[in-house]
């Protein structure tokens, strides 16, 4: 039961028994318990592709699933490969005292310093080497050409930053507008396009120009009117998200906030105009566009990663159980930790950092899987491949990598097993 908390301190927990076979037969099926690590993947698919009334129970089944399948496994091995007479479970408690800090401090450290020097020597090699896996070899020669996409939604940003600076009655060739705009976080790095799109002034005479008021400078408006629009909304924002507030309070926090907007544009019509302007039409465009695009490269250079050609590879093998080279390449990450499943699954499409809530992500699954395979890679992660922290404490607690690597085989081919059982069903049944 305390795997379902985290799978490590469950397999060192089963150091209570005495039994060597009982201990064994524990921390060989002890990742089917639905760890922490799994439930952000749970937590991504099932809102996805399930209704609401659904969604718990659904959660309860894979839970139930693999609680099951741990009883019956640990039976089986009891009856086969570890087979022996059964040993009562005895416990004796020792008398409780309360520690001195010094003794919990002396215990920590060496309990902590035991962990890293035999389990997180072994952590540490399989992370740099998934690391390796998913970004290396480095793609110099892509599919489309960033670079260009980047110069040209930059572009497109300056036309219409130029556009907003003949609204407020600039003349041509006032960089302040772009100077200013510099400062603002979503239009940061386009002093190069200013530079290269900004027209030649001409000399003109001897005149003198005189600078306008703080209260009167077009630039100084806008700035201060783009804050105040931002604030607002910000504030808009934190009420919608606010899980104390009754739909009532909603409401009237919409209503509050749509005051406070028409009353910003009534004290200064043309700096509220090409304030909303840059934030709805420059600003918010230009950032998606970039994050797009970084999105799209990042997606080529995994694909192209050995992590990416292994997915590729695999493609055979995991269509039989609804799956592609996507989700294979999800599953080599998760190998990490099972909650990578779902950032890898992020990049390969090109949704950015994607998290279990990510509505982005959970259309482009929709969009390419059916109800049945997102059944079928929950219940795939559930039995499949521990993560790399447990096979590491296994390997410790054993004192044998046979263990380790024969849980790490045999719980896979479960996995693939009960996975083509239930897509290949539920693909007959009509699900």
């Amino acid at each position: 039961l305390s795997g379902c908390g985290g799978t490590v301190p469950a397999v060192m927990g089963t150091r209570v028994l005495e039994n060597r076979r009982d201990r064994l037969t524990t921390m060989l099926v002890l990742p089917l318990m639905s760890c922490g690590a799994r439930l952000p993947i749970y937590s991504l698919i099932i809102p996805a592709f399930f209704p609401a009334a659904w969604r718990a129970p659904m959660l309860w089944l894979i839970y139930l699933i693999g609680m099951v399948l741990a009883v019956a496994l640990a039976k089986l091995l009891r009856c086969t490969a570890l087979q022996g007479a059964p040993v009562p479970f005895i416990m004796e408690l020792p008398p409780y005292r309360i520690p001195t800090l010094r003794d919990v401090a002396i215990h920590m450290w060496e309990r902590g310093w035991l962990y890293i020097k035999k389990a997180g020597t072994i952590i540490l090699g399989i992370s740099i080497l998934l690391w390796a896996m998913t970004n290396y070899p480095k793609k110099t020669v892509f599919d489309r050409d960033y670079e260009a996409e980047s110069a040209r939604a930059r572009a497109v940003s300056v036309e219409a930053i130029q556009r907003v600076g003949a609204t407020l009655g600039l003349p041509v060739g006032d960089t302040r507008l772009q100077e200013a705009i510099q400062a603002f976080p979503a239009l940061a790095g386009l002093a190069e396009s200013f530079v290269a799109s900004a027209p030649e002034v001409q000399p003109s005479g001897s005149a003198v120009a005189v600078a306008p008021t703080p209260a009167h400078d077009p630039v100084v408006r806008f700035q201060t009117m783009r804050d105040q629009i931002v604030a607002a909304r910000a504030a808009l924002e934190a009420d919608k998200t606010n899980a104390t507030l009754t739909d009532a309070q909603r409401a009237e926090s919409d209503r509050t906030h749509a005051r406070k907007l028409a009353e910003l544009e009534q004290t200064d019509p043309v700096a509220y105009g090409a304030a909303a302007k840059c934030l709805d039409e420059i600003e918010a465009p230009f950032v998606e566009a970039k994050a797009k695009i970084a999105r799209d490269e990042d997606a080529e250079k995994l694909s192209y990663s050995l992590a990416g050609r292994l997915g590729h590879l695999l493609q055979p093998a995991l269509a039989p159980l609804g799956f592609d080279w996507r989700i294979g390449t999800a599953l080599i990450g998760a190998f990490a930790a099972k909650e990578v499943f779902v950032a890898q699954m992020g990049i390969v499409y090109s949704v950015g950092d994607a998290d279990e809530n990510s509505a982005s992500l959970r259309e482009k699954l929709r969009a390419n899987y059916t109800p049945l395979a997102a059944f079928c890679i929950m219940l795939f992660c559930l039995v499949s491949t521990p993560c790399m922290a447990t096979t590491a404490v296994v390997r410790k607690e054993s004192g044998s990598w046979g263990w380790a690597i024969g849980q790490w085989v045999g719980l896979t081919l479960v996995a693939y097993l009960l996975t083509l059982v239930a897509y290949q069903g539920g693909t007959l049944l009509g699900f």
